[in-house]
């Protein structure tokens, strides 16, 4: 069982499963905007390679995994909102976390 997937290594967290992840982000008070998706991995901008906050596509060059979970952790310096995206195998286990930073609008 795992506490809270942002915080920990990968080694203590590659291979959680989804409901396990959703189940921690749905009870930290902390974190917002929790967006689920069952038939989209994580899609990567071709350019810079930093997690998209939408589904995926046929078009779509770099996704990892085939679900995925999107969480708004909150801000930083208060100009700077920070989310994680975690990706999913289709099996549900968690094969990967990105961590984005980008300037609040």
């Amino acid at each position: 069982m795992i506490f809270n997937p942002v915080s920990r290594t990968n080694e203590g967290v590659i291979g959680t499963a989804m409901d396990e992840v959703i189940r921690i982000t749905e009870e930290n008070e902390r974190w917002s905007n929790i967006v689920v998706r069952e038939n989209s991995g994580v899609v990567l901008n071709p350019v810079n390679m930093f997690p998209v906050n939408r589904p995926s596509t046929a078009q779509d060059a770099y996704i990892i995994g085939e679900k995925s979970i999107r969480v708004h952790l909150g801000r930083a310096f208060r100009i700077n909102d920070v989310s994680a995206f975690f990706a999913f195998d289709k099996y549900g286990k968690l094969i990967e976390i990105f961590v984005h930073r980008s300037l609040a609008l």
